[in-house]
């Protein structure tokens, strides 16, 4: 995520506006791997830190963040993709 394109620091940038609705659900499923352990974790609590100091994205994106990453991933984190599978394999003829 590009910080020196923007011309005004509240501004996101394309990367930062096209990751935000899932970056959630991906940092909880990495959180919650059954491989990430205690140092790998706390990374990743960091990233998300700098990531607020930098003002990548606002402080209540980065709460949701945080609190999604550590509750853990929902059993349907993406379900406009579940839904646009559903309706491409209906529309087939499938």
């Amino acid at each position: 995520m590009s910080l020196n394109r923007r011309t005004n620091v509240h501004d996101l940038d394309n990367e930062a506006l096209a990751f935000k609705p899932v970056l959630g659900a991906m940092l909880a499923r990495i959180y919650h791997n059954p491989q990430s352990n205690e140092e790998y974790r706390k990374r990743l609590q960091q990233m998300v830190e700098f990531w607020a100091s930098k003002e990548v994205y606002d402080q209540e994106t980065i709460s949701l963040m945080k609190g999604e990453m550590i509750g853990g991933p929902q059993t349907n984190s993406f379900p406009a993709t579940a839904k646009d599978l559903s309706s491409a394999s209906a529309d087939s003829g499938a």
